[in-house]
């Protein structure tokens, strides 16, 4: 079975100084590139459509990626009044890919299975049926037609269930900081967060979503995945830089919590 990541990627540069001095930089790139290398490492056949750099193509051959360019630039991952910068594309032309399951980043194609709405503008989502849809949690809220924090569980489960009302059907993954929730119809799971050492989460989501869909890919039920997925997370933002922390099979499986 092929699994195929659609979406952008970005060069992402972290600096860490102290005082005037600069101790720590870490350039590496996030998003679908990172995606791509959790599934590959994940035990999967590989295929990614992004935009794709010199240093990210030879970074492809390593992984033994298959790599399909974009017609977009390289961009520098900016955040402008807390909010990401953002930049069109031109999505490719996927109809001659040979890939049974896609990852993109919110970008709805006939053949999805797996939408990234993490990072993704609300007003941008529109979500399917038959889709596993990532929710953030200022998404969730703007999905649900909800104010909150999430500060609790009252507060979460509320969310849920608005969720639940407003999109009945769907299969709704949402990632707090204190861990996930698995959402469809009446079934609701949770798993906690892995607890680890934070010191570079860049891609950490990268990670949870590649593990969820990988798991489900080799088999598991979604409350396993669900676990596996924070597992990933975990593991990856204990690791400095952000595509390469991503974690390889042997680290997650077969354990499961």
């Amino acid at each position: 079975m092929k699994l195929a990541v659609v979406g952008k990627t970005y060069r992402s540069l972290r600096i860490e100084h102290k005082g005037n001095t600069i101790v720590k930089k870490l350039e590496d790139y996030t998003s679908s590139a990172a995606k791509a290398i959790a599934s590959k490492r994940s035990g999967l056949d590989v295929e990614i459509y992004t935009n794709i750099d010199d240093g990210l193509r030879v970074l492809f051959e390593r992984e033994k990626i298959q790599s399909h360019a974009m017609d977009s630039f390289m961009p520098m991952e900016l955040v402008f009044d807390n909010n990401p910068y953002r930049e069109e594309y031109s999505l490719p032309s996927i109809c001659d890919s040979d890939s049974d399951i896609f990852i993109t980043d919110g970008i709805a194609l006939g053949k999805v299975s797996f939408l990234d709405y993490t990072d993704i503008f609300p007003e941008e989502i529109d979500i399917r049926e038959s889709d596993y849809a990532f929710l953030s949690l200022e998404n969730a809220k703007k999905l649900a037609g909800v104010e909150t924090e999430a500060n609790n569980e009252d507060e979460i489960l509320s969310l849920l269930s608005k969720l639940t009302e407003r999109l009945w059907g769907k299969r709704i993954i949402l990632t707090l900081d204190s861990g996930a929730y698995y959402q469809h119809k009446m079934e609701l799971f949770y798993a906690p967060r892995f607890k680890t050492f934070e010191v570079d989460g860049r891609a950490k989501k990268d990670a949870f979503i590649s593990y969820f869909a990988s798991s489900l890919i080799h088999g598991l039920d979604e409350e396993n995945a669900l676990f596996i997925a924070e597992k990933a997370e975990g593991l990856s933002a204990s690791r400095f830089n952000a595509s390469l922390s991503m974690p390889y099979e042997n680290d997650i499986f077969p354990s499961i919590k």
